[in-house]
């Protein structure tokens, strides 16, 4: 499935969404035509549409949205600093987390690692390759929304750049 968006440019959760939703997806007339005035969207706890990679446990949230602007999950991050070489992440557009629970690592190629804990937050440009990591034997959880620079763009997944 991650191939399968990657390759149509689109969001993974438009392809995993709603039954109704994804038959009307397939419309490209209903998607290029989908009102972005008045929408809302309420994801209840343990609701969210899941999927997991090697590194990670994602949990989409607002999935029956089509055509949004930006993509928030929940991460839930499998790997710790003693568990070997991470491969960075990156995609258009741009994101933001805020660390949940416990504490992540956060490497890129263009900054020295930094230790996020709880409560902190950041902001950066994705298209610059970068990696959560564990930094505790506890549990690391984050919110991320990623975003793309312009409305134009279709949305994309923050895994589609790895496709596990």
């Amino acid at each position: 499935m991650v191939k399968l968006s990657s390759g149509l440019k689109t969001d993974i959760a438009h392809l995993l969404g709603s039954e109704p939703i994804a038959e009307l997806a397939k419309s490209a007339s209903f998607a290029a035509a989908a009102p972005r005035l008045g929408r809302r969207c309420i994801t209840r706890a343990q609701e969210g549409l899941r999927l997991e990679t090697s590194a990670h446990f994602y949990s989409y949230l607002a999935n029956d949205i089509l055509n949004k602007s930006m993509t928030p999950l929940i991460i839930d991050v499998k790997h710790g600093v003693n568990d070997g070489q991470v491969d960075f992440l990156r995609h258009v557009g741009e994101e933001f987390i805020l660390i949940l629970e416990g504490e992540v690592l956060f490497t890129c190629e263009l900054y020295s690692p930094v230790v996020l804990k709880a409560g902190d937050s950041m902001y950066f440009d994705a298209e610059m390759g970068h990696a959560y990591v564990r930094n505790t034997n506890s549990r690391s959880r984050l919110l991320l929304v990623s975003a793309n620079r312009a409305e134009t763009e279709a949305p994309r997944s923050p895994i589609l750049a790895n496709s596990e």
